[in-house]
Parts: structure tokens; sequence; C-alpha cells
């Protein structure tokens, strides 16, 4: 090739706006944009520091962790050489095995755990959140992005997707999906880099079993490869350019299956979600609303994004019409493809399963990045400085719920870890598995959803009915039992075809109402045998597994850690219909046991136990307008302020109950109107913590 064909070459192939080494002049666009420049080193300073505190809120959110303890207690039967074994947790499974494509991350999590404890788990959110941020940030950089766009976009991902970081396997799938996507990317100059993607997906098929996605980018990336080269070249160049991603996701296939301990099953389990429609009705996998502005159900974050990448992409096509080919560096037609339907997918996804959002807006940040760099042109650091500010601005408020979440006056908590507050420890039974341990209970139990992994975990002599692991192991009919026990007029017939005799469950919502049915329906069998406010163990107390405990908590004899738990669950337990030691004398001591520790559900006790002694409505209501008044000037802190709160609202509501029961409309109204202000009072306290 000759000196001036070489020549006329490097220059098609130079970016836009450069020539032989001649400062290009700026367009009218960039002279408007002027007056607004932002150093690059700055734009990239602030990005860096919204991404820092996006990073650090994200780690330190809440979150009512129940799949937190379900790795730990699955990552201990792994390090304790029970994986592939029949299952332990639960009398459901009858002894399948638990295909658990989760192992190597709850591995990984139990181990970080047995060495450092608590902090130990802290640190690997924290290093995890860090891997995701980098991950996302790089796969920007190689679409096409600078560094202030990239970092801010990564920034606003995770701020949307906060309410979703907990501590479980799907932190894998975010981590390993970026890094395929990057590997895509990088794939464009150096095709032979998509091998990377094998050895990533290995790892990926034993982490969790969002894996499948992975094959889904790599076939995509193959397809638009194909479609990108057969324009340009026919059927021979398209066989040529799609010889490596078509090889790497082959070997993908056979490396997720060959290297799994559950074989070909690894591959076939993730459409277990497909086949079975029972299974879509579990929250995570229902759609997300369409309506709601905040919280973890809420799409607009993602719809933001969506309209960022798509705005911008159209902005960079009418931008580039027109110009000659060295204009439109870097948009060559398979990546475009590509990045379309990576978008059609990601939003299809988020769109079918509340569960994929966070997922959608990670694998998408690095298309909005890209995009809005090419359409923002000399703009890019004014807005990127812009977007950071922002951000930084509109997270003060939730970063302020964070903090208050780990002060030493919020009413959720007294003595719990840094760990416990951040999993949620006010949602788990922590006081009703000691005693269930202290008391060496064993035996079948009828669980709250989201404790299997927890009571799995601290009392792993427990079979479980069912719970978080779904559709992994258990099958249609055990969901079906399940969720007919709370449907049920007589529960304990359903418990019983079973052989269950306890539960361990919250008294709150379709629970509570169980276990009202349980306990105070006529000719009622079971007893409350534990309740501390948060959690509540029942017991048949006729059956041979349970008797002998229903006795002994009756009698005083049962081992408690607590005095105050010890008092209330003892009244309630000898008011229990089925125990037959109810007098007036046990009631008082339930209104005794009730001052000393303050739950929502002790005035319906008291309500329900006076009424089956047939004790006046006017006895009740004068106990409860004491305490109403009482609770009303009652300040606290902690935990005992929140109790507080919580009976005041239950007794103002059973008094507004009685009244209406009398006939009594004006008081009853009265009453009504004085539950709505507690209740008001507790949610404000609730929203601030």
């Amino acid at each position: 090739m000759g000196r001036k064909s070489a020549a006329r070459s490097q220059r098609r192939q130079r970016p836009a706006g450069q020539g032989d080494g001649k400062p290009a002049r700026p367009s009218t666009r960039a002279r408007r944009w002027t007056h607004l420049a932002v150093p690059r080193s700055v734009a990239t300073a602030g990005a860096a520091v919204a991404l820092a505190l996006a990073v650090a809120v994200v780690w330190a959110t809440p979150r009512a962790a129940g799949d937190t303890f379900m790795a730990l207690a699955g990552g201990r039967d792994v390090l304790d050489g029970k994986l592939g074994k029949p299952d332990e947790w639960s009398f459901t499974t009858k002894g399948r095995v638990w295909p658990h494509q989760n192992w190597g991350f709850d591995a990984v999590a139990a181990g970080a755990r047995r060495v450092a404890g608590d902090p130990g788990l802290v640190a690997l959110k924290g290093v995890a959140l860090l891997a995701i941020a980098a991950a996302a940030v790089l796969a920007a950089r190689s679409r096409g992005s600078g560094w202030p766009l990239a970092l801010v976009v990564t920034a606003g991902a995770l701020a949307g997707a906060r309410w979703h970081f907990e501590l479980r396997a799907n932190l894998a799938t975010y981590l390993l999906a970026l890094l395929v996507v990057l590997i895509v990317y990088e794939s464009r100059t150096s095709p032979a880099r998509i091998w990377l993607a094998v050895p990533v997906l290995a790892v990926w098929a034993n982490a969790h079993g969002g894996f499948m996605l992975g094959f889904a980018l790599l076939g995509l990336w193959t397809a638009s490869s194909g479609v990108a080269a057969a324009r340009g070249g026919g059927w021979r160049a398209a066989l040529h350019r799609i010889a490596h991603p078509c090889g790497a996701l082959a070997a993908a296939v056979m490396a997720a299956a060959a290297l799994s301990p559950f074989g070909i099953t690894n591959l076939t389990h993730p459409f277990t979600i497909a086949r079975e429609e029972e299974w879509r009705t579990i929250s995570e996998w229902r759609p997300p609303s369409l309506t709601a502005t905040s919280g973890p159900d809420t799409v607009w974050e993602l719809a933001i994004l969506l309209a960022v990448a798509v705005t911008a992409a159209v902005v960079t096509a009418v931008r580039v019409r027109g110009r000659d080919a060295s204009s439109r560096a870097g948009t060559a037609a398979e990546i475009v493809l590509f990045d379309a339907g990576l978008v059609v997918l990601m939003a299809a996804m988020a769109l079918s399963a509340s569960r994929f959002v966070p997922l959608a807006l990670l694998l998408l940040a690095p298309v909005a990045a890209a995009q809005a760099d090419r359409a923002l042109g000399d703009a890019r650091a004014g807005a990127a400085i812009a977007a950071a500010a922002a951000l930084v601005v509109a997270g003060v408020p939730f970063g302020r719920w964070v903090v208050a979440r780990y002060s030493s006056e919020n009413p959720r908590f007294t003595d719990e870890t840094f760990f416990e507050r951040m999993v949620g420890a006010d949602r788990m039974p922590f006081g009703a598995a000691d005693f269930l341990a202290d008391n060496a209970v064993t035996g079948r139990a009828y669980n709250e959803w989201r404790w299997e992994g927890f009571l799995r975990l601290r009392c792993p002599r427990l079979k479980l009915f069912l719970g978080g692991r779904a559709q992994q192991i258990y099958d249609a009919e055990a969901l079906e039992a399940y969720t007919s026990v709370s449907r049920a007029d007589r529960p304990e017939s359903v418990l019983a075809a079973w052989d269950v005799h306890l539960a361990v469950v919250p008294l709150e919502g379709a629970y509570a109402a169980t276990a009202d049915r349980l306990v105070y329906s006529p000719g009622a069998r079971w007893a409350v045998v534990y309740y501390d406010g948060r959690a509540a163990v029942l017991a048949d107390s006729q059956a041979a597994a349970t008797h002998d405990l229903v006795a002994k908590v009756a009698a005083g004899s049962a081992v408690f850690r607590n005095r105050d738990v010890a008092a209330l669950s003892g009244a309630i337990c000898r008011l229990s219909p089925a125990v037959g030691r109810a007098d007036r004398g046990a009631l008082d001591d339930l209104v005794a046991a009730n001052r000393a520790l303050p739950t929502s559900r002790g005035p319906w006790f008291l309500f329900y136990d006076a009424r089956e002694l047939n004790v006046p409505p006017t006895w009740l209501v004068t106990v409860l307008q004491g305490e109403d008044a009482r609770l009303a000037g009652e300040a606290g802190r902690g935990r005992g302020r929140l109790r507080a709160l919580q009976e005041r609202a239950s007794a103002d509501q059973v008094l507004s109950a009685l009244y209406g029961a009398a006939g009594r409309t004006e008081d009853a109204a009265r009453w009504a109107a004085t539950t709505a202000e507690a209740a008001a009072r507790l949610q404000s306290v609730l929203d601030g913590s």
C-alpha cells in the first residue's frame, strides 16, 4: 500500500474530530456549552464521590433477610460435607436431594462467618458491592463511556437497586453477569477474548441459579455478531464471526453441567418456575408495581435508566445521520444489536418479576452511560457533575434514615449488633429459637416462610414445613398444604394430616389469624407456649411430642432466658382453653405480665381470655382504659418505647370493638379515632427508624 493510501486509511480510522494532528474546530453546539465547561478531573472526582456514597448507603441499607440465614445454613451444610445428600431441613421434602445451586456462594458466606463471625459477613457484603460497582464501571468504559458518566450512572443504578442488596447468592449473579457483559464488549476487537466467559460461567453455575442469564447473554452476542457479519459479507463471513462466541457458549453449557455436583440437573432445574405456575405466586416472582412511588417494589428507577439509554441512543443516531463513516466509529451493527437486545431482554425480565429489577438496573447501566456520553458530547463533564450532585442531594433523606437505623436511640433495637440490625433482627425469632433449643424441642414444625433458614441454623433438630428454598426442593403438593393452613377454618386438621404439632410464627397477618383459630376455636387442643412480642411458639397439648412442653410452660418449669418473657408466656399458656387452668388469678397475672412486657398482642390475649372466663366486659374496659392512660405518658426508649406504642394502639382498638359490640357508637368512634392516632404515631416512629 502506498503512503498516500495508508494516510487516507489512517484518517478514515480516526475518531470524529481528529484530523492530521490539527485541532478540530469546535462545533456550534460545543461553543454554546463553553461557558458551562467543567474540568474532566473535577467531574471524575465528583462522580467518584457519588459512587462511593452510593456503595456505602447500599451496603448499610437494612433488609429483613431471611435468605441471608438460609445461605448461612446451606453453607454450613456444604462445609460439613452434606452437599448432595438427602435433605434434613424439612419433612415435606421426603428425603429428596436439594439441588443447591447457590452452594458456592453460601459456602463462602458460611466460611466468612466461621472465620470472622458477624463482622466477616459485613465485610463480605462490602467486598461484593465494591466488586459489582467496579465491574459495572469497567463495562461502561469498555462500551465507550468516559470515566465521569461511567461512575455516576453506576452510582445511580446502585442507588436505584438499594432495596435488593441483602447478603445472598444474588450478589454473585449481579457481579458475574456484569463480567460477562464486560467480556462481550472486550471481544469486539479481540474475538478470542469471549472464551474468558467460560470460566466465569463455570463459577457462576456453582454460585447461583441465575447463571442461565449468562447463556442468554452469550447467545445474544452470537446472534448479533452473526446478523451484522451476514449483512456485510454473507453467510461465510457470519460463520467466521460467530465461531468464537458459539464455541464459548457450547463450552460454557458443558462446563455448567460437568463441573456441577448436580450434573445435567443444574441446567434443567432453573426452568421449574416456568413449568410450575404455583411458584410464581411468591412475592419476588410477581411483577413489580407500576404505580408504587417508593419502596422495593417500584420500577421508576429502571424507567429513568431506560429513558436515558433510549433517548441518548436516538440523539446520537440523529446527530451522526448523514456524516461519513468515520464519525460513526464504535457504532458497529453487532454492538448496536447486542445493546438493543440487552435492553429488551432485561426490561422484559424486570417487568415479569420484581427480583430482576436490580439486575436490569446494573446490566443496563453501561449501555446508558455509553449512550449518554456520546449524546452529550462536550457537555458530558458538566452533565456528570450535575448528576452526581443530584444523586447526593436526593440521597440525603434516605441516608439519614439508614444512619438512624444504627443509632442507639432506634426504638426497634436495644443490644443488637451491627450485622443483626443490617439483616433485620427485629423480624427474626431469636428468642423463640433460644427457647426451642434450651428446651430440646424436636419434631415437625409449621414455620413462617422467611424463617426457614434461620430456624435451620439455630434449631437444626426441628423438621420444618416449607420456606425460602421454595421451588429449589419443594413440590407443588407441599406448597398447597402449607398455604392451606392459613386458609383453613380448622388449621389443626391440616397440620394433623402432616403429623405437625408445633408452630413457630409471628403473631401478625395471616399467621395471627391462624394462631387464633388454633388456640381459641371451640374444642381447641393447641396452646401458646412462648411469646415475646416478636414470635410465638404454639404446641398441641394432647400430642405425645409436645404434651410435656405445654405442661412445663403452664407449670412454670420450662427454660426461659428472659424473666418477663417467661411471665407473659406462662400467663398466656395457662389461660389457653386447651390447658384448662384459667381463672381470675391467671387473668390478673396476664395483666401484670403485659405491663412488664408490653406487646401488640397483649390486649387481644386479654380480650380472648376474659371472654373464655365470662368476665364482664366492664372489667376489661376498665383495665384497658387504665392501660391507655398509662401508656399515653410512656416515653421510654429503645424497644420498650416501640412496644408501648404498639400495645396502646392495640388496646384502643380492642376498646373500640367492645364499645361497638355494646351498641355505644359514639364511644366506639372515639376510641377508633384514638386508635388511628396511636397507629399514626407508631408508624411515624417506625418510618423514622
